[in-house]
């Protein structure tokens, strides 16, 4: 019996185990999910939306009727005691496509927002896959250093067993120590950079829980569509959409602006009591503003500049849109090639030094130092492989975020 409960809590603890390493350890896929469900750049959207919908709602009502009550004399003097009682109905008469204007505004700020959250949506994304690859670059420096650490350590143990025989001098007994020591502060650097980037990515995602590890694929990078194709793909971009809902706002604006210009009337009718005749009468007016349409010139003048300085802006940023998808495409190509080669041609050539090294030192025919210098050029390739893997990565979640191609998650 005491034998099934120590397997049953043994089972208990690898359960919990397990459940607190898959709450800390994130693929990229879950960190989107989590960055797009929780995330505090985006949680106000909905409410956002609520109230665009309540403008548009508000924008379609016609102009509010009025009733007016006036009563004339009613602290009279000794000479009169009438009093006047006027009951009055009010109302505005909008022209022709007044109403339809506002709800064109209101209509233009909703598309406007949805264009706004997707900009937000997509630059949380790109922002948790920078993170994340980050944070796997940090973990493969960390395994490297651990590596070189290790390395490291057992050339120093060679050496000077080497010392001890006489073959080497204690020069290079102390640089090998050296070397090691390097090795030693690196390694706990790397370690500090791991933690750091996995608090960087935890932020990323809104902070919602801690992150110590991602896991994915930090060597596997995929090969982009042809320039041209992605150049397309950038004229959907969520940013250039939004300055087109700018745009569109702007009409709106100006197209309302222009009908406020034209004068407005406003009626009134209703029934006025004279107290002396003890009679009724029916009274009806009518209201004109004056000079409307000079006191909006003004106005009308600087929406359509502004409509101006929008659509310029569109034109703009579509070249520079374009600029920037031709940088990334060259930044990516750049560290990829970078990348292919050293994995292919320079990684195998070290490692054949190394290995050739390694076996003359051991037969007497060439020093430590040499091996040590043979491995110190094979962990620095590899940090160049590092590096370069993650430049392109960086380039290639650019390329993504200006094509808007980081919305499809895995």
């Amino acid at each position: 019996m005491k034998k099934r409960c120590s397997l049953a809590a043994a089972m208990l603890c690898l359960s919990l185990l397990a459940a607190y390493a898959s709450a800390e350890s994130l693929s990229l896929a879950d960190a989107l999910r989590s960055a797009l469900h929780n995330h505090p750049d985006l949680q106000a959207y909905s409410l956002k939306g609520q109230v665009a919908t309540a403008e548009i709602a508000t924008a379609e009502l016609g102009p509010p009727a009025q009733i007016n009550l006036e009563i004339e004399n009613l602290a009279h003097s000794k000479t009169s005691d009438t009093v006047e009682l006027t009951l009055t109905f009010s109302s505005l008469i909008e022209r022709k496509g007044q109403r339809h204007a506002r709800k064109a505004i209101a209509t233009a700020h909703q598309q406007r927002l949805a264009d706004e959250q997707r900009v937000a949506a997509l630059d949380v994304l790109a922002r948790v896959n920078q993170a994340f690859v980050e944070l796997l670059a940090a973990q493969a420096r960390q395994e490297l250093a651990e590596e070189a650490e290790r390395v490291s350590a057992a050339a120093l143990t060679a050496v000077e067993r080497m010392a001890r025989a006489g073959s080497v001098a204690v020069t290079d007994v102390l640089r090998a120590r050296v070397a090691l020591e390097k090795h030693r502060i690196a390694k706990a650097g790397a370690q500090h950079k791991v933690t750091a980037q996995a608090q960087a990515l935890s932020f990323a995602m809104g902070a919602v829980h801690e992150v110590t590890r991602a896991n994915g694929d930090f060597w596997s990078l995929s090969t982009t569509p042809p320039l041209a194709e992605l150049i397309v793909k950038a004229r959907n971009n969520p940013d250039l959409e939004l300055l087109a809902a700018d745009l569109r706002v702007r009409d709106a604006e100006l197209t309302s602006a222009d009908l406020s210009a034209k004068t407005n009337v406003e009626w009134q009718a209703g029934v006025r009591y004279l107290q002396e005749a003890d009679a009724t009468a029916l009274v009806f007016g009518v209201s004109m503003p004056l000079g409307a349409a000079s006191r909006s010139r003004g106005t009308v003048a600087k929406l359509r500049a502004e409509r101006d300085i929008s659509a310029l802006t569109v034109v703009n940023a579509e070249a520079v849109m374009t600029r920037r998808v031709r940088q990334m495409y060259s930044a990516y190509i750049q560290a990829f090639t970078e990348a292919t080669a050293i994995r292919g041609q320079v990684l195998p050539l070290i490692e054949e030094w190394v290995k050739e090294a390694t076996s003359n030192n051991r037969q007497g025919r060439l020093d430590a130092l040499s091996v040590l210098q043979a491995q110190q050029e094979l962990i620095d390739a590899r940090a160049s492989l590092i590096e370069s893997t993650l430049a392109a990565h960086l380039a290639l979640i650019e390329l993504d975020r200006l094509t808007a191609s980081l919305e499809a998650i895995p």
